[in-house]
């Protein structure tokens, strides 16, 4: 014979179940000392079968909130009573027992066994059939609620439809105590528009003491109606609303700063859109006031800027818009800093730094000045290396601490040095060996060394040294400004040749 699968699962569902879920028939008999007895409605009863309810009388499964159609066991039904009786059993009891209400409580609890089905009989004195338990187990579950509505440190009211106070915890009476209010009975001044407010909807209100001069209470203030009445819970919010004025008037005085800076400003958000600017970044990338205002992306903001020709035109707009993804990335990262030449003219240096909760901040500096700047001081000294090397003499310039600043290219030729093949800066010490090698042994050089690193007793001096290929040399040392020191070669046969044909003509 074949056993439809429904049906088996549905048998051994059923099988399973207690036969607290046959309430429905309501057994009027149980098998008690081997005879059958109906159950006594008119007392709050109950009958156990193998650690299952069974059976039980309307009040008592009134009072006790059961639903018949959900298996109770006994520890669901000990949970019920030990609260008020204290020796109820963990386990059905094997023996007929009686159990005491603790306190003055006159309630009793008569547990008859036999078989192996318990029948509990509820005693609760002159009260109706399970209603005293009922009574004290609703005292009981709100005695907690009670308490803490009256230790909670937010002020909770309850007031009527014409605004009075009915009620309130301890929390609201030291509050009208801090603002001075003297009538608990009526709400402080400040939460006029909470009759306003729809249910359910979080008023943030100022509560304004009795003097003018008490500084205020800010509370958010959440109104629940509850038959006809008015249920209101506020929540002190002051240090909040303490933090949000501070935290304008810092935005406000960076705004102010920002303003006076030179350098651009754009800080992007996490979204990507601008969020904060500065006057000077008007200025520097002729974008109009609206355009900034209306929050662009970041990516509007450079297509604009490549729109007005303001930072360097792209080549190819598809690698162009990569270079960007890059860019965002590398500021990110706090990598991204470069200078743009514009066809202007002008030069701008382009900063990005990362900035708390994934925002972005851009600096855009006109650097024009300072790169002109430069470009005429390399002039400069471009001008002057070219004056140093259009002269006959070797000539170099060192520093107070020794260090060669410059030397034409007749010093480099006469003594195999080239400072600009050398990753380090060349010293005297690193000359002087040249010096020592390439010539006779003079005690100059000692000097030379010495005088260079000098403060104090710099006069010009000469001295002639025996270089071994070029001959006889003159040196000249001579102090100049910023505590620098000049040193010169001059060949002497070269200034000796005037000499001797002077002298041939007086001859003649």
């Amino acid at each position: 014979m074949q056993v439809i699968p429904g049906v088996a699962l549905l048998g051994g569902f059923l099988a399973g179940i207690p036969v607290w879920a046959m309430f429905q028939r309501r057994w009027q008999t149980v098998l008690c000392g081997g005879g059958a007895r109906p159950l006594d409605t008119s007392h709050a009863s109950m009958v156990f079968r193998n650690g299952f309810l069974v059976d039980a009388s309307p009040a008592l499964t009134r009072s006790l909130g059961l639903d018949p159609l959900r298996p109770v066991g006994w520890a669901e039904m000990a949970n019920l009573f030990n609260w008020r009786f204290p020796d109820f059993p963990a386990r059905p009891p094997k023996t007929s027992v009686t159990v005491f209400a603790k306190g003055d409580d006159a309630a009793q609890m008569d547990m008859i066994v036999s078989d192996k089905a318990v029948r509990l009989t509820l005693a609760d004195g002159q009260v109706p059939v399970g209603d005293g338990h009922a009574n004290l187990r609703s005292h009981r579950d709100l005695e907690p609620l009670r308490a803490a509505m009256l230790s909670a440190p937010n002020p909770i009211w309850r007031q009527g439809p014409s605004g009075n106070v009915l009620w309130a915890n301890p929390a609201y009476y030291d509050l009208c105590t801090s603002l001075g209010h003297v009538d608990p009975g009526t709400l402080p001044r400040g939460v006029e528009g909470l009759a306003d407010a729809p249910p359910g909807e979080t008023l943030r209100c100022r509560l304004i003491g009795e003097q003018n001069d008490a500084p205020g209470h800010w509370f958010e203030v959440t109104a629940t109606d509850y038959a006809g009445e008015t249920v209101c819970f506020a929540n002190d919010i002051s240090a909040q609303v303490q933090s949000e004025a501070a935290q304008r008037n810092f935005v406000q005085t960076l705004a102010k700063t920002f303003a006076h800076l030179p350098i651009g400003l754009a800080i992007f958000d996490r979204k990507r859109q601008l969020a904060l600017f500065n006057p000077a970044l008007i200025d520097l990338t002729q974008l109009s006031a609206e355009f900034l205002s209306a929050r662009p992306s970041l990516f509007s903001f450079f297509d604009r800027l490549r729109e007005t020709r303001m930072m360097p035109e792209p080549k190819d707009y598809t690698h162009w818009r990569q270079d960007m993804v890059d860019l965002v990335r590398a500021a990110t990262d706090d990598r991204y800093c470069e200078t743009w030449s514009m066809p202007s003219g002008l030069t701008y240096k382009v900063t990005g730094r990362p900035h708390p909760d994934g925002a972005i901040a851009f600096l855009i500096e006109d650097i024009s000045a300072e790169i002109s700047l430069t470009r005429r001081f390399r002039a400069e000294l471009d001008q002057s290396q070219s004056a140093l090397d259009a002269l006959d003499d070797a000539i170099a310039i060192f520093s107070q601490i020794g260090v060669m600043l410059m030397c034409n290219q007749q010093f480099s030729s006469l003594w195999d040095c080239d400072p600009d093949q050398s990753l380090q800066d060349m010293t005297v010490i690193d000359i002087s060996r040249k010096w020592q090698l390439l010539s006779a042994p003079n005690p100059a050089w000692s000097d030379l060394r010495d005088f260079i690193q000098a403060s104090t007793d710099r006069a010009p001096w000469e001295s002639e040294v025996m270089h071994r290929r070029d001959g006889a040399l003159r040196l000249r040392v001579s102090p100049i400004k910023g505590g620098n020191t000049m040193v010169r070669f001059e060949r002497i046969a070269q200034a000796a040749e005037p000499q001797v044909e002077q002298a041939r003509e007086v001859a003649l």
